[in-house]
């Protein structure tokens, strides 16, 4: 609550960063103002070996979509300190260890519930029993599907649990070598079920929710690998590009132009260029990435 204004408005469009161990998440992005309220639950997986005297540290930043993002304050938790029970409350944000000016207060306060929950993993084959029952429908297609582990999870999973069971299911089928034949599974179902032929996907429903957990888990590595070296290029190269004639700024223009001013169309007729160069630099990558998209997709 209360941010650091960062923008002409006099608001922000904050998101926070949370990290611990070298693993990173972020939540979305919440445009235009000071006091956000993001209700998003990030987890972390540590492994047991790497805590030691970890941190848990909640960063605030302010999102620009030209040039680097502002930084907005931060709040650091040892994880020593931390119990199963959530920790409530408001944190006072504070800026970077290293830096040496007195913000007095300014910075704003963070809300959070922070809990550390430790999990017992077994070794694998204890899990055997619980594999063998989940990919029974998969590995014998011929039984009827209503009665089995699969559809009774399917039926029973709430709304709210959904993405979770989505997770954990992608998760396990891959470590088996079945992802693909789960989602094929889950979709047929799906449109089985389905009776107003518009409505091909509910985008609440387990197979939505396990595609698009395969996608994050197998698509998304590919797609940081394939199309970041040119998304990072363009964000560094921090040119102006405008193609709507009501929001061209000819003032930016002059910034970008050793020639003096730059006339409307001339702004238009750069960014068009501009534009064209990004998206075929694009494109080649994605086209020239074939051995590099992962075989289940």
């Amino acid at each position: 609550r209360d941010l650091a204004p960062r923008d002409p408005s006099g608001t922000s469009d904050p998101f926070a960063r949370v990290s611990c161990c070298g693993r990173t998440l972020e939540t979305a992005v919440i445009k235009k103002t000071r006091f956000p309220r993001w209700d998003e639950v990030l987890e972390l997986e540590l492994p047991e070996g790497e805590l030691g005297e970890a941190v848990l540290s909640v960063e605030v930043w302010d999102w620009d979509i030209v040039g680097k993002n502002d930084f907005l304050g931060q709040v650091a938790f040892p994880l020593a300190t931390l119990c199963p029970g959530p920790t409530r409350g408001w944190f006072q944000l504070l800026p970077f260890p290293s830096a040496t000016e007195d913000h007095g207060g300014q910075l704003g306060a963070l809300r959070l519930a922070v809990r550390l929950v430790e999990d017992t993993v077994l070794p694998p084959h204890h899990y055997q029993p619980l594999i063998q029952l989940l990919t029974e429908p998969i590995l014998c297609p011929g039984q009827p599907p209503e009665g089995t582990a699969l559809a009774v999870l399917e039926e029973t999973t709430s709304g709210e649990s959904r993405q979770d069971v989505a997770t954990k299911l992608v998760k396990i089928f891959l470590g088996q070598g079945l992802a693909v034949p789960l989602l094929d599974y889950l979709t047929t179902r799906e449109l089985a079920r389905t009776t107003d032929p518009n409505t091909l996907f509910r985008s609440n429903s387990l197979a939505s929710k396990s595609m698009e957990q395969f996608m994050k888990v197998v698509g998304l590595p590919y797609l940081h690998e394939v199309l970041k070296p040119v998304v990072n290029r363009i964000f560094e190269e921090k040119k102006y590009v405008e193609l709507d004639p009501g929001k061209v700024e000819l003032s930016r223009g002059r910034r970008i132009s050793f020639k003096g001013s730059l006339s409307e169309a001339q702004v238009r007729e750069s960014s068009l260029e501009l534009l064209k160069g990004y998206l075929g630099d694009i494109v080649d990558a994605i086209v020239g990435s074939v051995d590099k998209c992962p075989l289940p997709m």
